[in-house]
């Protein structure tokens, strides 16, 4: 048997997640998980999730000297999954400024501060951020890995 408490941080745990998924498909229309409807639309938050982990990753390696960039000063194995999450967003054109952060401290995938400060803020949809303003894509919504 469920507890009351339990059962209500669940719902608020589940409504989170949707919350968020709500807000990226607000901020990408045409983001392949537009057309969903209700808590199908959080399948979103699990493709980026999952990408997030995997860039995070590669950019603890890249900061651990176990992976090399490229002769040209490019990442590879990060620039597939930047194409992965703008195919995921319909983000192809670029419209709104994702990026992924090197530094391992942090989440690895981000929309742009200057972007967020000067078109998303001013909308007052409360986008996950960090402390310099970029956008969170994939934030650990507390309970999200089980």
């Amino acid at each position: 048997m469920v507890s009351v408490s339990k059962a209500r941080a669940r719902l608020d745990l589940e409504q989170r997640r949707l919350d968020h998924a709500n807000d990226l498909l607000r901020m990408f229309p045409d983001a392949e998980d537009a057309a969903l409807e209700g808590a199908a639309r959080t399948r979103i938050n699990k493709r980026l999730r999952r990408l997030e982990r995997k860039a995070h990753l590669i950019c603890i390696d890249y900061c651990n000297g176990v992976r090399q960039m490229t002769e040209d000063g490019e990442y590879p194995e990060l620039n597939a999954i930047e194409v992965q999450v703008d195919k995921i967003l319909g983000n192809a054109d670029k419209r709104v400024p994702t990026e992924i952060n090197l530094d391992p401290r942090g989440y690895a995938l981000k929309i742009d501060a200057a972007w967020m400060r000067e078109h998303y803020s001013a909308t007052g949809t409360p986008l996950w951020q960090d402390l310099g303003g970029y956008g969170i894509l994939s934030p650990r919504i507390e309970g999200w890995e089980q």
